[in-house]
C-alpha cells in the first residue's frame, strides 16, 4: 500500500531501495529519456512505497529552468588594501567576509561575483586600475571592503549608485552600509578592564588610517573618560597595521614606563607578537599585562587563550550581499541610506587578570 507523501523520505532512501544511484533516481523522477522502462517502473514503485514526494523534484527543475531564464546580476566586489598589506585574502577578517558574499550570492543562483584589489600605490590611471573602473561601469552592482579612501568611495558612487560598503564611512554620501559597530566594541573593550578593577587602559592602533580602529578607540575612550574621567585612557599608533610594527610600538611604549597594565590590540593575530616581547622583558600576561583584542575567533598563543571582541565578518559579507541584491532587483535608490551596524560580543579568555599587577617595564 502506498503511503502519503512525505519529504522525511530522502532520495538517498529511493536510491538505496531501488539499488540505484541517486543521480539515477532524479532522472527518473525528471522523466530523462535515456532511462529504460524497467528501471523507471522499478523506481517508482519503491517511490509509492515509501511516500517519497516525487512533485518536489519537478517543482525544483521548474525553478531552476525559471531562474535560468532571468538576466544574471553581475557583482563586482572590490578589496581596497592598506599599501602594507599585500594580500587581503591571507587575513581571516576578509576570507570570511567573502565566504558570507559568496555563500549568499550562490543560494540566490541569479548572481555572479568577480573579486578585484585596488592597487592602493597606483593612480586611477594606472591600467590595472583603469580596468578595474571598467569594470565597475558594466557592473549591476559593486561591493567595497577593506580601507577605501574617500576619493575612492566618492567615485564608485558616482559610477554605480548600486553599491555597498562593507566597513565604515565618515562621508555624509547616502551609502548603504553593513559594518561591525566598531564604537560599541571600543566601549565593551574597556568596560571589560575597567568592571575588573583596571584604572587606566590602553589602546594600541595598527594604523591611524584604518577608520575601524579609529571608532574602536573612540569607543573606549569614552567609557573611560565618562567612568574615570579625563586622563586615565591612553593610545599609542604603529607605523602601519604589520604585526612587525604593531609590537615594536608595543615594546617601546612598554620601555617608556608608560603603558597602562590593560591594553586594547587591534587585531587577535598581534597576541602571539605582544607575548614574544612580554617573555623578552621577562613579563607575563595575564600577570604583568592584560590584553584584550578584536577577531572573529580565538587564536593558539603560548599558554594564554586571548579575550576577543568578537567581530562578525562572515555576517558582514553575507548581510553586505543581501542588500546589494535587494538593491538591483528593486531597480531604485532609497534617499535614505540603509545603514546596518552588526554588534559585538565578548570571547572570554584568560589574557586578563581579575586583579592588576603594574608591570615594571
Amino acid at each position: 500500500m502506498a503511503q502519503t507523501p512525505t519529504s522525511n523520505v530522502t532520495l538517498s532512501d529511493v536510491a538505496k531501495r531501488a539499488g540505484v544511484s541517486q543521480s539515477t533516481v532524479s532522472r527518473v523522477l525528471n522523466k530523462h529519456p535515456r532511462i529504460s522502462e524497467r528501471t523507471s517502473k522499478r523506481v517508482f514503485t519503491v517511490v509509492q512505497k515509501l511516500g517519497y514526494d516525487a512533485q518536489a523534484i519537478e517543482r525544483k527543475a521548474q525553478a531552476r529552468a525559471s531562474r535560468k531564464k532571468a538576466k544574471t546580476i553581475h557583482i563586482e566586489t572590490l578589496l581596497c588594501p592598506l599599501p602594507e598589506q599585500a594580500n587581503m585574502m591571507a587575513l581571516t577578517h576578509f576570507s570570511k567576509m567573502i565566504e558570507g558574499i559568496e555563500n549568499h550570492l550562490a543560494a540566490t543562483d541569479i548572481a555572479i561575483n568577480r573579486i578585484s584589489t585596488w592597487s592602493v600605490r597606483e593612480p586611477d590611471s594606472h591600467p590595472i586600475n583603469k580596468r578595474i573602473l571598467d569594470q565597475l561601469h558594466k557592473a549591476d552592482g559593486i561591493l567595497m571592503m577593506g580601507n577605501p579612501s574617500e576619493a575612492l568611495i566618492a567615485k564608485v558612487n558616482q559610477i554605480n549608485n548600486n553599491m555597498v560598503l562593507l566597513g565604515p564611512c565618515h562621508m555624509d554620501l547616502p551609502i548603504n552600509i553593513v559594518t561591525s559597530d566598531a564604537i560599541q566594541g571600543g566601549q565593551l573593550a574597556a568596560k571589560y578592564f575597567l568592571d575588573r578593577g583596571f584604572t587606566e587602559i590602553g589602546y594600541l592602533m595598527g594604523s591611524q588610517s584604518v577608520k575601524t580602529w579609529q571608532e574602536n578607540k573612540q569607543g573606549a575612550k569614552i567609557i573611560t573618560d565618562i567612568t574615570l574621567g579625563e586622563g586615565h585612557f591612553h593610545s599609542r599608533c604603529a607605523k602601519n597595521s604589520d604585526m612587525t610594527e604593531v609590537a615594536r610600538a608595543f615594546e617601546e611604549w612598554l620601555l617608556s614606563g608608560e603603558c597602562p597594565p590593560a591594553v586594547i590590540l587591534p587585531y587577535v593575530e598581534s597576541f602571539l607578537a605582544m607575548e614574544l616581547v612580554l617573555t623578552k622583558h621577562h613579563l607575563k600576561c595575564p600577570e604583568d599585562y592584560s590584553f584584550i583584542a578584536f577577531g572573529a575567533h580565538h587564536v593558539e598563543s603560548y599558554h594564554i587563550k586571548p579575550t576577543v571582541l568578537k567581530t562578525h565578518p562572515y555576517q558582514t559579507g553575507h548581510k553586505g550581499s543581501e542588500r546589494l541584491i535587494q538593491m538591483i532587483q528593486e531597480k531604485q535608490i532609497s534617499p535614505m541610506p540603509h545603514r546596518v551596524f552588526i554588534p559585538m560580543e565578548i570571547l572570554e579568555g584568560n589574557s586578563v587578570s581579575t586583579q592588576h599587577v603594574v608591570g615594571s617595564g
